[in-house]
This record gives structure tokens, C-alpha cells and sequence, in this order.
């Protein structure tokens, strides 16, 4: 019967110590842990850190796309239009151009 107690008393003592111990070791774990983690990381960001800028690292200046007229159902001839006319903006050429493709202009030309 004096064993059966001993046992007990030892268990209770090793409870006791246990709960005393263990979070003390587990915060020691967990330290370590995020230690050789961070330790990873920082590995890792290096690997995958570009030595040279890449093109996400210059800025881009875009220029404005200013809209182009609509003079012809075709796009070609419009294209061409745009591309070889430099009097694009001139009001007269404009409404000569419509009439000639039998368009209706949005306006009149006033004198």
C-alpha cells in the first residue's frame, strides 16, 4: 500500500512540474521555430528578388490617343484618310470629304 501512494505522490509531483515546465519549453520551441522560418524567408526573398530592374520597375509614359473621325463606313479608307490627309481638322475638307461620300455632315459650314 506505501508503493501505491509513492506512485501517486510522483505522479501528482510530475503533474505539478509538468504544468510548470511545459509552457516553458513550448515558447522555447515555438521561438526556434520562427527563428530557422524568418531565416527561410529571408532566403527566399533574395532568391526570388531581381538583381536588374524589370520593366514593372520603369515608368511608362503613354501617350494620349486622341480620337480619330469617322468620315467612311470602311475602315481602310478612313485609315488611309487619317494617315495621308493633314488637314484632318480643317472644317471645309471635312464636309467636302462627307459630301463627296454622300454622308450628311453633323453641322453646316457657316460664312
Amino acid at each position: 500500500m506505501d508503493t501505491d501512494k509513492l506512485v501517486k505522490a510522483i505522479q501528482i509531483i510530475v503533474k505539478e512540474e509538468i504544468k510548470v515546465i511545459l509552457p516553458k519549453l513550448v515558447k522555447e520551441g515555438v521561438k526556434k521555430e520562427m527563428a530557422k522560418l524568418l531565416k527561410e524567408n529571408k532566403k527566399l526573398k533574395e532568391a526570388i528578388t531581381p538583381k536588374q530592374p524589370t520593366f514593372m520597375d520603369s515608368n511608362v509614359m503613354e501617350e494620349p490617343v486622341q480620337p480619330q473621325k469617322t468620315f467612311s463606313k470602311n475602315p481602310a479608307l478612313n485609315g488611309y484618310w487619317h494617315k495621308h490627309n493633314p488637314l484632318t481638322h480643317n472644317k471645309e475638307v471635312e464636309l467636302m470629304f462627307h459630301h463627296m461620300l454622300g454622308h450628311q455632315p453633323k453641322y453646316r459650314l457657316v460664312r
